[in-house]
């Protein structure tokens, strides 16, 4: 956008651990997707600060079997999960590319 302010999106895997303790006392692992955008800001010569969304789904899984009252049953029901996350922070970025003088004392 400017030379110090730099917008961008972002996208990729999501996965995440997911217990459902409500009759079904089941954990299983899901997988799905992420995307979302931000904007990081050069402050200072070195010093940036961000702020991000990222939104994610997971594309879900049969919630296995579980029990309710003594009774274990299967079933069929699959369970999405969804979930924001929104982040903000401040990057002190290195600059490798240009190397500082050496000063020798002897």
């Amino acid at each position: 956008m400017t030379p110090d302010l730099l917008a961008y999106g972002t996208g990729g895997l999501a996965y995440a651990q997911v217990q459902r303790p409500e009759g079904l006392q089941t954990t299983n692992m899901q997988t799905g997707w992420t995307a979302g955008g931000g904007l990081e800001w050069m402050f200072r010569s070195g010093w940036s600060a961000k702020a991000e969304y990222l939104y994610s789904s997971t594309l879900g899984g049969p919630t296995g079997i579980g029990g309710n009252f003594g009774l274990v049953a299967s079933t069929d029901a699959t369970n999405n999960t969804r979930w924001s996350t929104i982040r903000a922070g401040a990057n002190y970025h290195m600059n490798f590319d240009e190397p500082q003088p050496v000063i020798a004392k002897y």
